[in-house]
């Protein structure tokens, strides 16, 4: 099977639809890790029928559609083809018209896949079977993913026996074979609920008699209900008609009284309009009295407000004034406080200006002495540090030597102990034979249970054939006597009808002679037209018809007939009273004719036919047509005694069949015992077997081992004789260079020389710098001061400015307040005037007010009682409709 493309979309990472061609010879996929080249070799697995997520690096199936990202949507299918070129015609029958097979499989979200060839959908196993057939498949050892190298050189004799399985191509047989147990396995268990069903379906047949029995009786039961309903119905429909002629009685009367109350709905009607004629006039009044007692109540709500509000603002102003004097005592306060802080201000501003004029001199001097310090300490750190610099390279260099020396001597050591122990370990493993030997006797064990398995597949088959030639005898068996059982159920059903024909035709508890004649087969309608409905008559001479026995001489005398005619006793057995009936009836051959010899009868013969023609001495001639009633009788008894006959053979074969079955029952039961027995003691012999080459397999590969072993040891210990030879040769290298190393002493004491000087020189520079610095300080905090008292100096001016400002401006406002004061106190008693008169209308309108209302509830009273009147007059009457209503409606 040779792959030629795989299209992609939506699978994993390959969002958009892509396509692999996959070219004669090595095709490769090359890029970084995360580019997708594993999801390649998985959607070849998934398209070949993987159903495990796991395998497929996902918890899920739908974890191999695409996901989404930041800027791409998700998608809610994916779909792999893979194109297989089958120009060779290697394919199965199936698909094997088209030079190439798509395999196509397609997943949609929270749906499950769905599997085509050529677009023709199959099922999962289809697919799998295909490459099972090639032996290839999702499972194939030929697909190396992540891991699987390690596995496969690790892999167990079962792993192992199916890569030789898929090399040699019988995969394929295998999977089949599985499918075949499967199916025989299925049909078994499907003969096995046939027979359940046919036990089900004879007790189904029982219940559906019980239940046609039942519905017969329901179709009698059913017409009686019928008739009693239809009795029952008549009766309700002459009470329904007296019933109506007695409602019609009451609507009458319920009419008239309807037609009182409508009088006096109208007369109520009447008063209620005039009552509520007066009501507008009256609300009109009263709004206007409520509309002047409302103005003038407002017009008092705001003479009561203008007054609390002049007795605020008095006191408003009043604490304006108290507030302003306060407030000119604390500007006057901060005014002269300003002055007093300005003198000091200028003092201090000119101490700082004389002691900076004194400092300058003192600061240029040690800013001089603060750079000589600063250049002679950076020569002598200069110095220091490149002395400093070579000492710590020949010190370093040293001590890499030293670590250098100490390392190789311990990987000296090392590999003199390694040597040893490897030695040690090449001479056992020399010493030792004991793998080839568990090699050998594991080939020898492997070759006796292949042995006795072959020869327990050849016992298993030959068992498996008799048990399939027992199960066919038993399946014939069963068919035969199922038949036999049949043929039984129907004879004797039919011996149960034809016994109750016979007894029902009968005359009751007497006997007829129909029941004592005895007749050949085939001569029942030649007997049935001879003697006719006295057949029926019987012996007894209580009954109303019968034979009495009494008879004259000559009718028994026997009478020569012509020739094809033979007498009828000569086919017929009948009591004495019926011989001298019968003793003048011939039967005609089946060549002659009746009517030619009806000329040559004597008196009283009679001939009939086989068909049951009759011909009588007198002229009279009967053709056959309808059986008779004795011709069916006596057809019927010698049925019955046919069937008698039958009924004891068929229970002879039945008992015959019953233990021929029973017979091959007991045999499939004891070649099935005998089968699973062998197919038990191969599968032990298969897992003995199956254990004996795990253990070849083991010795084989602890022989392999020890053989790898004592390679790698030998190489190993020749590496460790060339690695010491090295080591030893490395050692007198760094022991040379060790020793010509100039001596670290006199480095270490110059070096200590200049680390005291550069110590000196750094106190030096500290010294200049820490009073320079004062001095620089001491200058910048006067300046800062200088800037400070500059600034204060300005805010307190201004300071001093605003409060005189704020004097002036209070006093104005003290004057203000004095006026406005002056201004609420004029004119007290035209106030007071305003509000009496408004009290007096108020009590004038309050007094209109209660009159209007009065009179207004009055009206609405006497509204209301004929409201009342008019309703009652109107529920009188729609009472007395709805009662002529319902009994109209009930009519």
């Amino acid at each position: 099977m040779r792959f030629s493309r795989l299209r992609l979309s939506g699978f994993k990472s390959f969002v958009d639809p892509t396509e692999l061609l996959i070219e004669p010879g090595l095709t490769g996929v090359v890029g970084p890790n995360g580019c997708g080249k594993s999801n390649l070799l998985e959607a070849l697995r998934w398209v070949m029928g993987e159903n495990r997520a796991k395998s497929l690096r996902g918890s899920g199936m739908d974890d191999v559609i695409f996901a989404g990202t930041d800027k791409l949507s998700p998608r809610n299918f994916a779909e792999v083809t893979l194109v297989i070129d089958n120009v060779d015609r290697n394919a199965p029958a199936g698909f094997n018209e088209e030079d190439f097979i798509e395999v196509t499989r397609r997943i949609e979200r929270e749906s499950g896949s769905a599997y085509r060839i050529n677009g023709k959908d199959v099922r999962q196993k289809d697919v799998q079977l295909l490459f099972a057939d090639a032996a290839t498949g999702a499972h194939s050892p030929a697909l190396v993913s992540q891991g699987r190298i390690g596995s496969l050189i690790n892999a167990k004799p079962q792993d192992r026996r199916a890569i030789l399985e898929e090399a040699s191509g019988i995969s394929g047989l295998h999977t089949r074979r599985k499918e075949a147990e499967s199916k025989l396995r299925s049909a078994e268990s499907n003969l096995v609920r046939v027979q359940d069903v046919i036990q089900a379906m004879d007790g189904q047949i029982a219940s559906l008699k019980r239940q046609a029995r039942q519905a017969i009786r329901y179709k009698e039961v059913s017409g009686d209900i019928q008739k009693a309903e239809a009795s029952t119905l008549y009766l309700k429909w002459q009470q329904a008609a007296e019933e109506v002629i007695t409602q019609e009685n009451r609507l009458r009367d319920h009419q008239k009284s309807v037609a009182s109350i409508q009088a006096e709905v109208t007369t109520a009607s009447k008063e209620q309009v005039e009552a509520a004629t007066v009501l507008p006039d009256l609300r009109n009044r009263d709004a206007e009295m409520a509309a002047k007692l409302q103005r003038l109540s407002i017009e008092k709500e705001n003479l009561e407000n203008e007054t609390a509000r002049r007795e605020e603002m008095a006191r408003s102003l009043n604490a304006v004034v108290d507030q302003s004097k306060a407030d000119m005592e604390r500007e006057q306060e901060i005014a002269n406080d300003a002055k007093a802080f300005l003198e000091r201000l200028s003092a201090e501003k000119t101490r700082l200006e004389e002691a900076n004029s004194s400092q300058e001199d003192a600061e240029a001097k040690a800013g001089e002495e603060l750079e000589a310090a600063v250049n002679a300490a950076s020569e002598a750190e200069q110095e220091y540090d490149a002395q400093s610099e070579q000492t710590a390279q020949a010190r370093a260099r040293r001590a890499s030597l030293e670590s250098d020396k100490l390392a190789v001597a311990r990987r000296a050591e090392q590999i003199e102990v390694e040597k040893n122990r490897l030695t040690q370990e090449l001479q056992a493993l020399e010493a030792s034979d004991r793998a080839a030997a568990l090699v050998k006797e594991a080939e020898a064990n492997v070759t006796s249970g292949e042995a006795k398995l072959n020869s327990a597949n050849i016992t298993l088959t030959e068992l498996e054939q008799k048990r399939t030639e027992a199960r066919a005898k038993l399946s014939a068996a069963q068919d035969e006597k199922t038949g036999i059982d049949t043929r039984l159920k129907t004879t004797e059903s039919e011996i149960s009808g034809l016994e109750g024909l016979l007894a029902r035709s009968g005359q009751g508890a007497h006997q007829s002679v129909a029941d004592l004649i005895s007749a050949k087969s085939g001569y029942e309608k030649a007997i049935g037209a001879a003697i006719g409905d006295d057949i029926e008559a019987g012996e007894d001479d209580g009954l109303s018809r019968y034979w009495s026995g009494n008879h004259a001489d000559g009718a028994l005398s026997s009478s020569k007939w012509p020739e094809g005619v033979s007498p009828i006793s000569d086919f017929v057995e009948v009591p004495d009273s019926l011989k001298a009936r019968v003793a003048n009836i011939g039967v005609l051959a089946d060549d002659v004719d009746g009517a030619k010899l009806l000329s040559v009868l004597k008196a009283g013969q009679r001939l009939v036919s086989k068909e049951g023609d009759l011909w009588r001495w007198d002229g009279f001639v009967s053709k056959a047509g309808a059986p008779s009633v004795a011709a069916m009788r006596l057809e019927q008894k010698n049925r019955l005694s046919d069937l008698m006959s039958d009924l004891k053979k068929q229970k002879q074969e039945a008992e015959s069949s019953a233990s021929k079955t029973q017979y091959a029952r007991s045999a499939l039961e004891d070649a099935q015992q005998a089968e699973k027995e062998a197919r038990v003691a191969r599968q032990d012999l298969e897992r003995a077997l199956a254990d004996t080459r795990r253990a070849l397999v083991s010795a084989e590969s602890e022989a392999s081992k020890n053989a790898g072993r004592l390679s790698m040891l030998k190489d190993t210990i020749e590496r460790n004789d060339n690695e010491a030879a090295e080591t030893n040769k490395r050692l007198e290298e760094i022991a040379g260079q060790i020793n010509a190393l100039p001596d670290a002493t006199g480095q270490e004491e110059a070096l200590g020389e200049k680390r005291k000087l550069v110590e000196k020189l750094r106190e030096e520079l500290a010294s200049a710098r820490a009073q320079y610095d004062s001095l620089r300080r001491d200058t910048t905090t006067r300046n800062d001061r200088l800037k400070a008292i500059g600034a204060e100096y300005n805010a307190w001016e201004q300071r001093s400015t605003g409060a005189e400002e704020q004097v002036k401006a209070l006093g104005a406002r003290r004057s203000d307040a004095y006026k406005q004061l002056d201004a609420l106190n004029a004119n007290p008693e035209e106030t007071r005037a305003r509000q009496q008169k408004l009290m007096d209308s108020l009590e004038e309108a309050q007094k209109a007010r209660r009159q209007s209302a009065d009179a207004l509830v009055t009206a609405e009273n006497a509204l209301k009682e004929k409201d009342g009147k008019l309703q009652e007059c109107q529920n009188r009457s729609t009472f007395a409709s709805s009662n002529g209503a319902s009994t109209s409606s009930s009519t």
